[in-house]
């Protein structure tokens, strides 16, 4: 994790599974008790599961709700291809692709 102006950065780990999304939860709930924006760097993202899935998005609605925002900030092939596969690009809002 790293802290520039009100935001924080955290990259996330490279197995976002089942067994995951405990300490992702756990992780993202810290963040948003103590910061302001969050940026999620998902670039080493290799595997991408549903419960993860519903943790970010859950993180994602609660920094709507508080009026700060999470913003993915880099995705990997596989992190992409899951939040559109599942539609979730409204919620979890991708960057551009690379050309």
């Amino acid at each position: 994790m790293t802290a520039s102006d009100d935001a924080l950065t955290i990259a996330l780990p490279a197995q976002l599974d089942l067994t995951a999304a405990p300490s992702l939860h756990r992780l993202l709930r810290e963040s948003i008790d103590s910061s302001g924006d969050l940026k999620l760097d998902a670039e080493t993202v290799g595997v991408v599961t549903s419960p993860c899935l519903q943790v970010l998005a859950a993180a994602a609605l609660t920094q709507r709700a508080r009026g700060k925002s999470l913003a993915v900030t880099a995705a990997s092939p596989a992190f992409r291809r899951a939040i559109e596969e599942l539609d979730l690009a409204q919620v979890l809002t991708l960057p551009a692709a690379a050309a």
